[in-house]
């Protein structure tokens, strides 16, 4: 078992915000002063969940226990490498594959059907900004597919799934944040459809190093948070 009971600490706040993009809903307020579901903002908490994950170097960072580790530091590792890291981590022990399963089987499944869901993502169109220079955007969108395909049809579950899932995930944010996407398009039903089963998939993703890091150190992150959101409101109610 790691000694973490700092670093388990400052795992909870990240924790607040995973189960946040997992279970709340997020609006704007328009023009005309009516508030109005705003499905990118449970993307990007999602997605600032999985990056902060994926920049810590779990192995060291439990090891030691009181502080993260950071990724960043090392100047050798692409953001894939990093998240290929963090995803070998967290399936270091076969059995949790079981367990990672039915995390996306509850997160995105549960949502769509699966039918639904691959209806859904054969209507992605590739654009410009979806690649670089050592991956062609195509082979991304295809790899995805075909690893959804055999996922949600013969129910093939494994760690190249996970990857394939989280290599896309990560270029839908590069295209979110500096493609041609306008907010027109974002507005876009089949859009906003798309991009909420890819919010489900990393919701999914995340939750594998929280249970993960339950497993070896014996505790309930959740259970925690619930703590301390009932000492946050006992102090508040003393204001």
């Amino acid at each position: 078992m790691y000694n973490a009971n700092k670093l388990y600490a400052n795992i909870i706040p990240l924790y607040h915000i995973h189960r946040d993009s997992a279970s709340s809903n997020h609006a704007i307020l328009n023009s005309e002063r009516r508030w109005e579901q705003f499905i990118p903002t449970n993307f990007i908490y999602a997605f600032f969940t999985f990056n902060t994950l994926y920049n810590v170097d779990w192995e060291q960072s439990l090891k030691i226990g009181h502080k993260w580790i950071i990724l960043n530091n090392r100047g050798d590792l692409y953001e894939f490498d990093k998240i290929e890291q963090y995803i070998n981590f967290c399936c270091k022990e076969e059995e949790f594959l079981k367990i990672y399963k039915d995390f996306f089987r509850k997160y995105v499944t549960h949502r769509y059907p699966s039918c639904q869901v691959l209806s859904e993502l054969h209507k992605i169109q590739v654009d410009k900004p979806l690649s670089n220079g050592r991956i062609r955007k195509k082979s991304i969108v295809s790899s995805f597919l075909d690893a959804c395909h055999n996922f949600l049809e013969y129910d093939n579950f494994d760690k190249h799934f996970i990857k394939e899932v989280a290599r896309f995930v990560y270029y839908i944010r590069c295209n979110l944040f500096h493609g041609v996407k306008t907010m027109d398009m974002l507005n876009d039903s089949a859009q906003q459809i798309r991009l909420e089963i890819y919010t489900l998939f990393i919701i999914a993703i995340n939750q594998m190093v929280f249970s993960y890091i339950e497993y070896l150190n014996g505790c309930d992150i959740n259970k925690s948070f619930s703590a301390l959101i009932d000492v946050l409101k006992w102090k508040n109610c003393e204001l």
